[in-house]
């Protein structure tokens, strides 16, 4: 059998990226720039949490789509890390950063596999919304075209597999309240650990004064008033992803 979930791999270049890439703005930069850093060890954390559990499925069907959702994540942290070196080149701190994290993920010994898979199907739901609004926006207004063709993609995917964890998650223990606790501890996450990386990243940079550009104010408008949708929809007992209306 085949999964509808498709594997892509696409190639990037981002050795001209400006140092100020989004929208020309220093602390939105930081924040893009945290995104290129923990989104590769975010992956890998949701790969490890639908792995522990994929020998429990016995539908092939499901176990095609997590093989997909698999190879997806892994294509996703390669394209994003790959953005790294151009970051150093800009004296971004990214090493420090990412030591950061791993440091942060250590955490994960204590933390049962239930309650991982169920973070990671928050988050899921969250990078899902994230990949609406990058596909539905002019992204192109405020970051350079190559960067845009990677979040389109990246979203693209997201949407593709967003029912994934939350279908092994059932499986596992289809429990409400884990459900609500990995949202929360997922949300927590979701805003703790950008906001360490892009502090961190705008206090070291030292570039010339900043040249802005309009529209993203508006658009993080929007951003902000889809996420607060979808955590609405999330906490909905009868809330599965394949329903969501983006």
């Amino acid at each position: 059998m085949t999964s509808a979930i498709t594997v892509r791999h696409p190639e990037f270049d981002f050795a001209e990226l400006d140092r100020h890439w989004l929208a020309g703005s220093r602390l939105a930069t930081a924040y893009g720039n945290a995104g290129h850093v923990f989104i590769p060890l975010g992956e890998q954390f949701f790969i490890d949490a639908v792995r522990r559990f994929r020998g429990r499925v016995t539908d092939d069907d499901q176990r095609d789509d997590i093989r997909a959702f698999i190879g997806q994540e892994a294509v996703h942290a390669r394209a994003h890390r790959a953005i790294w070196q151009r970051l150093r080149a800009d004296g971004v701190p990214v090493d420090g950063y990412a030591d950061w994290i791993a440091l942060v993920r250590r955490a994960e010994r204590f933390v049962p596999g239930p309650l991982q898979l169920s973070i990671t199907a928050a988050l899921e739901h969250y990078t899902a919304a994230f990949g609406t609004a990058f596909i539905a926006e002019e992204l192109g207004s405020v970051v350079p075209d190559e960067m845009a063709r990677l979040l389109e993609w990246h979203g693209l995917e997201e949407i593709e597999h967003r029912s994934v964890a939350f279908d092994l998650l059932q499986l596992v223990d289809d429990s409400y309240a884990l459900r609500v606790a990995g949202f929360v501890l997922g949300t927590g996450l979701l805003m703790v650990v950008p906001t360490v990386g892009t502090v961190w990243f705008a206090i070291a940079d030292r570039s010339p004064r900043e040249q802005r550009r309009h529209g993203l104010g508006e658009m993080s408008a929007r951003f902000a008033r889809r996420m607060g949708r979808h955590v609405a929809a999330y906490l909905a007992r009868s809330f599965h992803p394949a329903n969501v209306r983006d």
